[in-house]
């Protein structure tokens, strides 16, 4: 249901955009960056069971800069994103490593407007995951495919070699910065998961309920 919400606004507010698009000048620009994303997981009783570690991943893509007014501007985006977890909680080694096609909304308010300066915003983000790999480390060495399926729960399983996760990522965004006069720009910015991609798989044992990704970046771009 959460999803579904989530869905919905970005195309109304996406839609909104295009609208406004016609009777402004929308200035286009490139970001690319850093990840540290990390995973909470919990279990059918809702405990935490996996002490998830911050993993580094790549985030690249493009945003238009659609202005609302004299400081407000709305920005749509489409990206690549690097995202998952580092656990240490057992004496195996576990790292999730999962790719995302990513459409963030944000409405950025720039204390300058268009001219160079501090901004500050925030709003919506869906993705798609794309690919992935889980890699085991204790005495030897093993990997898995992550497997993007529908149905409902996570599932660590080594011996079938097997991790399954919903497809679709949704949640909340935050982020803030500079832009300089010759329009680059550096940005810090975090996500907040809403969408809870643990996926049930009949034959697969159940290990945990949740599994919703966070994390914090650190990005530099330019403004065309």
């Amino acid at each position: 249901m959460k999803q579904n919400l989530i869905l919905a606004s970005l195309l109304l507010i996406g839609s909104y955009s295009f609208a406004q698009s016609s009777n402004t000048k929308v200035g286009y620009g490139i970001k690319a960056g850093f990840n540290f994303s990390g995973v909470t997981i919990k279990d059918l009783a809702g405990e935490k069971v996996s002490s998830s570690g911050m993993k580094t991943g790549v985030y690249v893509g493009f945003y238009a800069d659609v202005p609302l007014g004299n400081k407000w501007f709305f920005q749509p985006g489409l990206a690549v994103s690097n995202k998952g977890l580092i656990d240490r909680s057992t004496s195996t080694k576990t790292t999730v490593s999962a790719t995302y096609a990513e459409v963030p909304l944000n409405f950025i308010y720039k204390v300058n407007g268009q001219d160079a300066g501090f901004f500050i915003g925030g709003g919506l983000y869906a993705a798609y995951g794309l690919t992935g790999i889980v890699k085991y480390r204790s005495n030897s060495y093993s990997e898995s495919t992550i497997q993007f399926a529908s149905a409902s729960g996570i599932t660590f399983n080594y011996s079938k070699n097997r991790f399954y996760l919903k497809p679709v990522d949704a949640g909340l965004s935050f982020l803030m910065g500079f832009e300089t006069k010759s329009r680059l720009l550096f940005q810090l910015s975090a996500q907040a998961g809403i969408a809870n991609q643990a996926e049930n798989t009949a034959g697969v044992t159940l290990q945990a309920s949740k599994y919703k990704n966070y994390g914090v970046g650190i990005a530099f771009g330019y403004r065309f």
